[in-house]
């Protein structure tokens, strides 16, 4: 499987998986789910860019992330790890046109296809 490896400036290693077409239709719904129809729209794209990297995350340190530990991204990356990872994401969905990407393979997990 096709990954992106972020090297986090604090030195932690994130793994991404390839963004599906899927992935952004989930994220905008759990991002609404979440906020309500009274958010603002920079609220929403706050939060539905959070949401895709939580779906995306495969590894975070070296281990596997299940997806009920995403829910509390706060206990996996500080906030400048997950600012870092964002830029990323960013990039991967055409929104950051400045992140630096790198693709690595790694081996399929039982965790890289759940929600």
């Amino acid at each position: 499987m096709k990954a992106i490896k972020v090297t986090c400036s604090t030195g932690k290693v994130v793994v991404l998986r390839e963004p599906l077409i899927g992935d952004q239709v989930r994220a905008s719904e759990s991002a609404s789910n979440r906020l309500g129809e009274s958010a603002s729209k920079y609220s929403f794209v706050i939060a539905m860019n959070q949401e895709m990297a939580k779906l995306l995350l495969l590894q975070v340190g070296g281990k596997d992330v299940k997806a009920s530990e995403r829910e509390d991204i706060d206990s996996l990356l500080s906030y400048v790890e997950y600012s870092e990872v964002a830029q990323v994401v960013g990039k991967l969905t055409g929104t950051e046109k400045d992140a630096k990407l790198e693709f690595i393979t790694v081996k399929e997990s039982a965790n890289s296809g759940d929600k």
